[in-house]
């Protein structure tokens, strides 16, 4: 059975910079048409950084979006023509004033397959130290602490933890390990 739909034709219809909204006139394999309207944006990265006493490095942050605090692994979006090792880097110390040696791409998933086109890869840190926390402008009052793997758990459970993509991370890292 064909899966591959047909693009007629797209426009983007909202820009900014952060992301834009593409609208896209589609045919599928059986002729049928219609529109969807895709929210596109570069890739992510979300960062598992684990300590020598194997707790996980989390960030408490408000999320204007949900209108609460958040408590989640570091994360962030990829620049333009920054490697996913590099954007890990670099959102790790920015949010935590953690420095990796060595990021480990471990899996990749997509954060909203039926909205947006954004790749999201999941980053072990490793050789980490510490350094000074490099927050930007709209960061301020990220906490950064260690929580012990039960820890993250009770907070899933309790749903205190609820960004999926750190609760995937989270899920990621358990079955490598």
């Amino acid at each position: 059975m064909p899966s591959n739909w047909e693009v007629i034709r797209n426009e983007t219809v909202h820009e900014n910079p952060w992301y834009s909204i593409g609208k896209y006139h589609v045919k599928t394999p059986h002729g049928k048409e219609g529109t969807y309207f895709i929210v596109e944006r570069a890739p992510a990265v979300c960062i598992i950084a684990v300590n020598e006493q194997g707790e996980f490095g989390v960030i408490t942050t408000f999320r204007p979006t949900i209108n609460r605090e958040s408590i989640e692994f570091p994360a962030g979006g990829v620049e333009e023509n920054e490697s996913i090792e590099d954007a890990a880097k670099r959102e790790l110390l920015e949010e935590t004033g953690l420095k990796a040696e060595h990021i480990e791409i471990i899996a990749e998933q997509t954060i909203a397959v039926g909205l947006t086109n954004q790749m999201l890869y999941i980053c072990v840190a490793h050789g980490i130290r510490k350094e000074k926390q490099q927050l930007e402008k709209l960061e301020e009052g990220v906490i950064f602490e260690w929580k012990k793997d039960k820890e993250i758990m009770k907070l899933i459970k309790s749903k205190h933890i609820i960004d999926s993509a750190t609760k995937g991370a989270f899920y990621e890292y358990l079955i490598e390990k």
